[in-house]
């Protein structure tokens, strides 16, 4: 797991020349990686994943600042948590979950995502563990402030599955990865079946 990209990517985006410099330094850890796999077992294999992409962010959204003027009492009325592209909000009545609802579909750059597309996306929880209403903002929009961050910065994920830049990596010298291997909940099942493929091998060798 080498998390320093994300950082990189958080603060100069993705378009600048700091990144290609930083893949270009894992090059050689991964050369030597396989020399040294290559050492102990006849075949090797490598996959090389992200769990996300990572969006520029250009406009910044206040959410706060929409919320807050309606009147209603945090921890009484309603709770919310500010992400970087979501508000998360649970409501202790009707009237503010009203209140709430119609003030969020005034505001541009995002939109509450209803149950049935919660659900296809694996998001709709019973219990709402994760709030009673979502509020996604578009790719590229920041929320700011939030309980992540104060301050803008330059590059932000977690937008829709859907988003251009929402979309991660996979690189394997394995050519035989199943087709439907398209979603990062996949690679734990890539992970497992190469695995057990590798355990059948080795046992069939020694026998």
């Amino acid at each position: 797991y080498w998390p320093d990209l994300d950082g990189v990517l958080h603060r100069v985006g993705n378009l600048s020349p700091e990144i290609p410099a930083k893949l270009a330094a894992y090059e050689p850890w991964l050369t030597e990686l396989m020399a040294r796999a290559g050492e102990h077992y006849e075949k090797v294999q490598l996959t090389l994943f992200s769990d996300h992409g990572m969006a520029n962010c250009d406009p910044l959204l206040d959410l706060r600042a929409r919320i807050e003027p309606l009147g209603l009492r945090m921890g009484v009325d309603y709770a919310v948590v500010y992400d970087s592209t979501m508000g998360r909000f649970w409501f202790f009545n009707d009237r503010a979950r009203l209140l709430v609802t119609d003030c969020l579909r005034t505001v541009t750059g995002g939109r509450i995502l209803p149950d049935t597309e919660l659900a296809e996306l694996g998001a709709l929880f019973p219990d709402r563990y994760f709030g009673e209403l979502i509020f996604l903002v578009d790719e590229g929009v920041l929320i700011v402030p939030s309980h992540m961050g104060e301050r803008p910065i330059r590059a932000m994920h977690g937008y829709h599955p859907d988003a251009p830049h929402s979309y991660a990596s996979l690189l394997t010298n394995n050519t035989d990865v199943p087709a439907h291997i398209t979603a990062i909940p996949h690679v734990y099942e890539l992970m497992t079946t190469q695995a057990e493929q590798a355990h059948r091998a080795n046992r069939a060798a020694a026998a």
